[in-house]
C-alpha cells in the first residue's frame, strides 16, 4: 500500500482511541479530528 502513512505519535494514538469509542459523540469527534489535523500540519 503506497497511499499509506503510519503515525506512531502517542497523541494521536490517545485522540484516536478516544474517536473509536460508541460514547463519542459527532461533536467530540469532530473535535478530535481537529486536534489530529493541527498535530500532523
Amino acid at each position: 500500500m503506497e497511499n499509506v502513512t503510519v503515525v506512531d505519535h502517542p497523541l494521536v494514538r490517545h485522540k484516536l482511541s478516544h474517536m473509536r469509542r460508541k460514547e463519542t459523540d459527532s461533536a467530540r469527534f469532530r473535535l478530535l479530528l481537529r486536534e489530529i489535523s493541527l498535530l500532523l500540519g
